[in-house]
């Protein structure tokens, strides 16, 4: 909320005031962002993936539709200002799966929030990783059967 005082002075030198109190708006982040890294093993190739996941924030309900989340990244250590945009997904999803990780525990995740007319929340928190436990979780991935096998 801010106040806004608005002096003007004619050219005689009479003065009139006004005052007025306007409360900025803005989006907000998603909240509860959460992520965690694993292992996704194939038969002939494993890969690091990291599934991100989060809530909507109800703050944003009396200000704008949501229609969009935007997923960012950064190494781990470095400044906020290091985010970069991963990737978007609708207003709907509340979850997105890195496939472009190079190991455990290197990067923090944050989400931003999109309205309906394009504005976007700022990223004035990093999210803190959760699930990661210091062991890897391993998944197997199906492999279909190859067709030279009999």
């Amino acid at each position: 909320t801010f106040t806004i005082r608005l002096t003007v002075t004619d050219n005689r030198g009479a003065t009139g005031q006004k005052v007025k109190t306007i409360e900025v708006l803005r989006l907000f982040q998603a909240i509860n962002i959460s992520w965690t890294t694993s292992v996704d093993e194939g038969l002939f190739r494993s890969r690091y993936v990291t599934d991100v996941r989060w809530q909507a924030n109800p703050a944003n309900d009396r200000i704008a539709r949501i229609v969009a989340y935007r997923i960012w990244r950064k190494k781990k250590g470095e400044d906020i200002q290091k985010y970069r945009a991963l990737a978007q997904v609708d207003g709907a999803t509340f979850f997105y799966r890195d496939p472009n990780v190079e190991g455990m525990n290197l990067y923090d995740y944050t989400v931003t929030s999109v309205g309906e007319k394009g504005n976007e929340s700022p990223i004035v928190m990093a999210a803190q990783e959760s699930g990661f436990s210091g062991t890897m979780d391993r998944t197997r991935v199906p492999v279909p059967p190859r067709a030279d096998r009999h």
